[in-house]
C-alpha cells in the first residue's frame, strides 16, 4: 500500500483552516518550522510517525481520518474540533467560552444552567 503524501497533505491543510490557524501557528504547536508544515501540506515530503501523531493531536483529527479520510464510527468531530481550539486557550479563555456555550444553550432552551451548578 502506497502512502499518498498529497491527500493527507491536504487533509493537514483543510483542518488548519477549518481551526484558523495559520502555518506558523501549528509549526509553533507541534515545535516544526513553517517550511515543514508547508512542504507536508503540499504533499512535497512525509513525516515521522512522531510528527504525524503531534499534528493529529493538535488539530483534533484521528489517525484514521488523517491517514484514509475515514472517521471512526461513534467519533464526534466537533467534539475533536473543540478539544483542539481549547489546547490554545488560557484558563480564563476556556471559562469564558464555557460560559458562552452555556448561555447559547439556555437561550435554545436546552440546558438549564442551574442544573449544572448543582452537579
Amino acid at each position: 500500500m502506497n502512502v499518498d503524501f498529497e491527500i493527507i497533505g491536504k487533509r493537514i491543510k483543510e483542518r488548519r483552516k477549518q481551526l484558523h490557524l495559520s502555518q506558523e501557528k501549528l509549526a509553533e504547536m507541534v515545535d516544526k518550522s513553517t517550511v515543514y508544515i508547508s512542504n507536508l501540506e503540499n504533499g512535497k515530503r512525509g513525516a515521522s510517525v512522531e510528527s504525524i501523531i503531534m499534528i493529529c493531536g493538535t488539530l483534533g483529527l484521528g489517525l484514521d481520518e488523517l491517514l484514509v479520510g475515514t472517521v471512526p464510527e461513534g467519533t464526534d468531530e466537533y467534539l475533536d474540533m473543540i478539544a483542539s481550539v481549547f489546547q490554545q486557550c488560557t484558563e480564563t479563555e476556556k471559562r469564558l467560552i464555557s460560559e458562552v456555550v452555556i448561555i447559547l444553550f439556555e437561550v435554545m432552551g436546552k440546558y438549564h444552567y442551574r442544573d449544572f451548578e448543582k452537579r
